[in-house]
């Protein structure tokens, strides 16, 4: 049997486009320790010179991220799915 709670990983992604043009990307993470992550999850924002240029989640101490958002330009995600 299979014991890493990794085993059962399975992230999914989805965009979608409203009725007034607006685009929504959402995602989540189907991870089987979500309880451990809420503990852990940073909303990290890259900047420069004061101005964001990206927002990224991630889960510390993790340096690498799976969801960023540039505002009114991009998102990406990495999905996964294990089986």
């Amino acid at each position: 049997a299979e014991t890493s709670p990794l085993a059962f990983a399975a992230c999914t992604g989805i965009v979608a486009q409203s009725s007034s043009g607006e685009i929504v990307h959402g995602r989540n993470l189907d991870y089987d320790f979500a309880k451990t992550l809420e503990s852990v999850t940073l909303v990290v924002d890259f900047a420069r010179d004061g101005k964001t240029l990206f927002t990224a989640v991630t889960f510390g101490p993790n340096p690498t991220f799976n969801t960023a958002v540039r505002w009114g330009s991009f998102s990406v995600t990495q999905n996964e799915r294990d089986r």
